[in-house]
């Protein structure tokens, strides 16, 4: 069992490192497209890769209207068996999330007695204050001793793990970014909780069992 594990784990860093290289030209790539569209290279980015893949063969980019709809809000993509749908502008996006069953999927939780469960990456047992970071962007202003509680953290994320005293994710496995670095600098760590970053505030003081896995509020 240790050996198929082992292996599995080779498996997934061998894959994320093909992909890493694929990150390096992704960006030329876009400007280059978006250069043979006649487009900005910073509004491709609100193309699905298939309407990309047709306004590229057609030589006809998308409606200047539908960029500024998923540009002012976003856009929404609903894949189900045989069926992919596009979805733009506010009102449309709201009806299809509640149509749907996954209205406000980030919207925080008002729970004042929560406990969250997730994945032990690594054990310990820690207490301390959470900062919660929706990116790599907030990480200048984190204090070392606090707790790390993300979505999930990519390499932006490493100089964090230094200061940080545990760190807690929504989402990731045991070969995810957060596990990995965590285990090396021997933090707790518990990661696949689904909700901590929405059920957690920004000071809150947290106790983080990452023996049984298990985050409570103090």
């Amino acid at each position: 069992a240790m050996e198929c594990l082992s292996e599995f784990i080779a498996q997934r860093d061998w894959s994320k490192g093909y992909f890493a290289k694929s990150l390096l030209i992704y960006r030329p790539l876009l400007i280059e497209l978006a250069k043979r569209l006649g487009e900005s290279a910073d509004l491709i980015l609100y193309y699905h890769y298939e309407e990309l893949r047709t306004a590229f063969e057609k030589k006809r980019p998308l409606a200047k209207k539908i960029i500024a709809l998923r540009k002012k809000h976003g856009f929404l993509i609903i894949n189900k068996t045989n069926k992919r749908v596009i979805v733009q502008g506010r009102d449309s996006i709201i009806k299809s999330l509640k149509r749907e069953g996954a209205e406000n999927p980030t919207q925080k939780i008002k729970n004042d007695h929560w406990v969250i469960k997730g994945l032990i990456a690594n054990k310990g047992i820690i207490t301390g204050r959470a900062k919660v970071l929706e990116n790599a962007e907030g990480i200048k202003n984190f204090i070392k001793g606090e707790i790390l509680v993300t979505y999930m953290t990519t390499m932006e994320f490493t100089p964090v793990f230094r200061k940080a005293a545990a760190v807690i994710t929504d989402e990731g496995g045991m070969s995810c970014h957060a596990a990995i670095v965590s285990r090396e600098l021997k933090l707790p760590c518990i990661v696949g909780t689904k909700t901590a970053t929405r059920l957690i505030k920004s000071g809150d003081l947290i106790e983080v069992d990452a023996n049984n896995g298990i985050v409570k509020k103090l």
